[in-house]
């Protein structure tokens, strides 16, 4: 509906803003300003992670040309009367950053940036996402195939470690763990190994022991 009956009828330019978006209406954000005709700016600020149910159903979004599962950024808990029933905050830095980073992969746009800003001391979800491109009345060409084929290509056509992996270089130990095993269960299908797939987990495998080999100790964190 808000491209029919918001951004379509638009003169535009129009700019999406986002501030404290819960959950995946982060992810609504960035599907609207990838898909949105006449859309020339973002600024988003995530807020709360998507809660587990995602995971349970093995939820994999794919934002433009990047994708990511659910089992890297999902968390348990909720506030119930103001009062925050789950998990140390502070224990949450790494996943944030890990989303924040996933959210920003996924933005369609020729001049992006991910700034982290803490604004209150301690408080982890510190991270804002830019972007612009020039603007167009009509929406950028989605990615073509599902999500698997662009998750292939994505690692296929990766010129670093970190790229084949999908992380930042910043990432923690623990939060590049994740995201190797969430690839390798979604690769580790393929049957026959001269496919894109195969080639792919191989791919994957090879990046990860390249950055583990660039960080000492790091085999016994």
């Amino acid at each position: 509906q808000i491209l029919t009956k918001i951004l379509e009828p638009a003169p535009g330019p129009v700019f999406i803003l986002g501030i404290h978006l819960c959950g995946i209406l982060s992810v609504r954000a960035v599907e609207t300003f990838n898909q949105g005709p006449k859309c020339a700016g973002l600024v988003l600020k995530p807020c709360c992670l998507p809660s587990m149910e995602y995971m349970k159903s093995n939820t994999r979004w794919t934002l433009g040309t990047h994708s990511f599962s659910a089992s890297e950024v999902c968390m348990w808990g909720k506030y119930n009367k103001n009062q925050w029933q789950g998990p140390n905050k502070a224990t949450l830095a790494a996943r944030f950053r890990a989303w924040s980073d996933n959210l920003h992969r996924g933005v369609v746009a020729g001049t992006k940036c991910c700034a982290r800003i803490p604004l209150v001391e301690g408080h982890y979800q510190d991270t804002y996402l830019f972007a612009e491109r020039p603007f167009s009345s009509q929406p950028p060409p989605p990615p073509e195939g599902p999500s698997e084929e662009v998750l292939v290509r994505q690692i296929l056509e990766a010129q670093t470690p970190w790229d084949v992996m999908g992380i930042p270089e910043s990432i923690s130990m623990r939060g590049m763990r994740r995201r190797f095993y969430a690839l390798t269960k979604t690769l580790g299908g393929a049957t026959d190994e001269s496919s894109d797939a195969a080639k792919a987990f191989r791919r994957t495998k090879v990046a990860f022991d390249a950055i583990l080999a660039q960080r000492p100790g790091s085999k016994d964190e």
